[in-house]
């Protein structure tokens, strides 16, 4: 990280007793350099059936608003980049809900196709690259987010069906980084 980045952290945790939420505070701010908050409405899984077919998927969403602090940054634009932990699973092959002594496997993704875990940029996952573009330069390469505005970013949920786990409440624990 450069002198003029800073780091915010959020911490996110996962339930299913009837649904699954995703809910993050803001625990941190940076002291310079572009200023920005996000928070979530959260993800509901609704209630698992382990005999369905068909996986439960879910959206949920993350909202991020970024503003340029410098006049550099207003002139030229900057990045923030927002990436989710593991959780409780150790892995991203597969995140996984806890209860009791119960786990149900799930994963998070950038796209509604399941194919892109969100995740840090390790093992095959993808972190959410945010591009502002600034009043003199657009470094995205053109269409470029715009400071200051809130904008909303779908997080796809998918949990695979046939897992045969007792009923109760599952949670898992993860962090959100949002780098800029």
């Amino acid at each position: 990280m450069s002198a003029r980045s800073g780091r915010a952290m959020a911490r996110c945790g996962t339930r299913l007793a009837g649904a699954a939420v995703i809910a993050c505070a803001l625990l941190a701010m940076p002291a310079r350099g572009a200023q920005c908050s996000f928070s979530t409405a959260g993800l509901g899984f609704g209630v698992y059936d382990p005999l369905a077919a068909g996986a439960d998927t879910a959206n949920g969403t993350l909202t991020v608003t970024c503003s340029a602090r410098t006049g550099g940054e207003r002139r030229n634009g900057f990045t923030a980049t927002l990436s989710l932990s593991i959780g409780s699973s150790g892995s991203y092959a597969a995140r996984t809900l806890r209860g009791g002594g119960d786990v149900l496997r799930y994963n998070l993704y950038l796209d509604a196709a399941y194919t892109t875990v969100f995740g840090d940029g390790s093992a095959g996952t993808l972190p959410m690259t945010l591009c502002y573009r600034g009043s003199r330069r657009d470094p995205c390469g053109g269409g470029g987010l715009t400071a200051g505005v809130a904008h909303s970013i779908t997080v796809y949920g998918n949990l695979p069906p046939a897992q045969d786990v007792a009923p109760g409440s599952y949670a898992d624990n993860l962090v959100a980084t949002l780098t800029f």
